[in-house]
C-alpha cells in the first residue's frame, strides 16, 4: 500500500509538471511518515493470518499476540489439568537420581501405587497401567497413608521374607528422611551436601 501511494503521488506531481526531484522527495517523505502509521495494521493482519492457519490445524488461538511466540517455539508444554489436553496422564519413564531409566525405580513406584488405598491420583493411575516385570509375588503388609503433616505415603511390602518400605511424597519431606541415594550401577552414595543441609534444617523445624 505504501509503495502504491508513493508511485501514485510521484506520478500525480509529475503529471502536473512539478519538479521531479521535489516530487520524489515528497513521495519518499510521505512513505516514511506512513510506515509507522500502517505498522499496527500490518501486524494485526499478519497475526490474523497466522491464527487462521493455526485454526486449519485444529488449534484455536484466543489471543493474537500469542502467534508471535509460535515462530520461536521448539516445544510446547502444557499443564496436566486437561485445559488444552485430553486430561489423561501417561507415564514416559522412571528415572534414577542420575537421570537414567531405572527398572528398580519403576518397580517400587508400581508397588507403591498399586498398594495404596488413599485418594485417587492421576499419576498413580498412569503407573498402575504400566506392565512392570518383577511385580509378581509382592504382598502388602501395611500402609501409612498420606497426611498433610508428614506429606508422605509409605507402603510396606514383602516378598519371600524380604520387607521393603516404599515412601513417596513432597520432595523436601522425602529428602528430610534420606541419608543415601542409589546410583545407576547399584552403588550407594551419601546425599549431596546441599541436600543434607536442607535435610538438617527440615529436621530442626
Amino acid at each position: 500500500m505504501t509503495l502504491l501511494l508513493v508511485v501514485a503521488i510521484f506520478a500525480f506531481n509529475v503529471y502536473f509538471h512539478k519538479p521531479v526531484l521535489e516530487s520524489f522527495l515528497f513521495a519518499l517523505a510521505l512513505a516514511v511518515g506512513l510506515t509507522p502509521q500502517l505498522l499496527p495494521a500490518i501486524i494485526s493482519i499478519n497475526l490474523s493470518h497466522g491464527a487462521r492457519r493455526m485454526a486449519q490445524r485444529k488449534v484455536i488461538v484466543k489471543r493474537l499476540t500469542a502467534i508471535e511466540n509460535f515462530g520461536s517455539m521448539n516445544v510446547l508444554c502444557s499443564d496436566k489439568t486437561g485445559t488444552i489436553t485430553e486430561g489423561v496422564v501417561h507415564l514416559h519413564a522412571a528415572l534414577d537420581p542420575q537421570g537414567h531409566e531405572s527398572s528398580k525405580v519403576m518397580l517400587y513406584a508400581y508397588l507403591n501405587a498399586a498398594s495404596e488405598t488413599g485418594l485417587v491420583n492421576p499419576i498413580d493411575e498412569a503407573i498402575r497401567e504400566c506392565k512392570v516385570p518383577g511385580a509378581e509375588g509382592w504382598l502388602k503388609v501395611d500402609e501409612l497413608p498420606y497426611d498433610f503433616v508428614r506429606k508422605r505415603l509409605s507402603i510396606l511390602v514383602n516378598k519371600e521374607g524380604r520387607h521393603v518400605l516404599i515412601t513417596k511424597g513432597a520432595l523436601r519431606q522425602i529428602l528430610s528422611v534420606c541419608t543415601q541415594l542409589e546410583r545407576s550401577d547399584g552403588s550407594l552414595a551419601e546425599v549431596p551436601s546441599a541436600l543434607a543441609r536442607n535435610r538438617t534444617t527440615l529436621a530442626r523445624v
